[in-house]
């Protein structure tokens, strides 16, 4: 009697684990709240990618990246920073035209003392006119210009420009083209080419 009793427990436990079945996952539900599959398969992965030399999210934020200005526009450091040159009067003053349909070569070596050469021809101004250019430099803060005058694409008809400033051992020189010479540096082109040409 007692076999049998046991045999019948072996098999009514036999049967209970044949017959459970494993716990399967919920569907997902549509809460709008809850993280789901699909945004978690399009995360921005924050480490090196192909193709990136930094992380993706690094890569692709353009906060706070500034934002070249046009070309052919000036952009002079804040007023509120003094030059040390602005007081100090030009050594010399070297302009070079070239190009145009003429494509004629102009250079003009100007002194702080007023003398020039224009192509190699002698000449000098007034020390009212030196200081008038000298003068102009400063307003412009030739020394702290910046910005993007020339192009690759030159067409024969245009002409280039070059200014190269010195004073008190320092220098900076600014190349220019047609089309891309803002407002302030034209009428310093204008100044310069002026002076020994004939009338």
């Amino acid at each position: 009697m007692r076999r049998y009793a046991l045999l019948l427990i072996v098999i009514a436990l036999i049967a209970a684990g044949c017959g459970a079945q494993q716990p399967t996952a919920a569907p997902p539900t549509a809460d709008a709240g809850g993280p789901t599959a699909t945004s978690a398969s399009i995360a921005t992965p924050a480490g090196p990618v192909a193709g990136f030399t930094q992380p993706v999210d690094q890569a692709l934020d353009m906060t706070g990246m500034a934002t070249p200005p046009p070309a052919g526009t000036a952009v002079v450091a804040a007023a509120n920073t003094p030059d040390p040159l602005a007081s100090i009067q030009f050594t010399s003053i070297t302009f070079l035209q070239t190009g145009g349909s003429s494509d004629a070569r102009i250079l003009i070596v100007l002194k702080g003392d007023g003398s020039f050469t224009r192509n190699d021809v002698p000449g000098s101004i007034s020390a009212d006119q030196v200081a008038m250019i000298d003068d102009y430099l400063n307003q412009i803060n030739f020394f702290r210009i910046s910005g993007t005058f020339t192009s690759a694409n030159v067409r024969p008809d245009q002409h280039t420009y070059s200014v190269l400033v010195e004073k008190d051992g320092a220098s900076a020189t600014i190349n220019m083209q047609d089309g891309l010479v803002p407002p302030e540096l034209a009428r310093l082109l204008a100044m310069l080419s002026t002076l020994g040409a004939s009338a």
